[in-house]
């Protein structure tokens, strides 16, 4: 999904495309997933502005030994820095990568949504 809000360009894969990106419980990231973030990043190095990486989980209470979902937010966020970088991403555009937990739901009245689970990549306006 790629919509235009107020701070620029907004990019949103979310678990609703038949595939989980990530393994459950896990920042570890599922094959097309990898391969739509390397395609994300070669689309998006054209583009000029700074970029915003955010992780949100779903409202399914992922219990570890530290932080949950929290953790599990940023962890999904960091990866997908990661595989935008791999995919030719310039580091130095990026300035920001954050988990939000199950805080900021797409689907509001549905915590456990499929779409709540997604990975948000902000373009900012130049």
């Amino acid at each position: 999904d790629v919509k235009v809000v107020d701070d620029g360009v907004m990019i949103s894969i979310t678990d609703t495309l038949g595939y989980p990106m990530f393994e459950i419980g896990s920042a570890k990231p599922t094959g097309p997933i990898v391969v739509a973030m390397s395609s994300i990043a070669e689309a998006i190095s054209g583009q000029p502005g700074k970029i915003r990486v955010y992780g949100h989980t779903d409202g399914r209470q992922y219990k570890a030994e530290k932080d949950g979902n929290w953790r599990l937010s940023a962890d999904r966020a960091r990866a997908a820095y990661l595989m935008l970088l791999h995919g030719g991403l310039d580091d130095s555009r990026v300035v920001q990568i954050a988990g939000f937990a199950d805080r900021r739901p797409r689907v509001a009245d549905n915590p456990l949504a499929d779409e709540n689970r997604r990975i948000e990549i902000l373009i900012e306006k130049p």
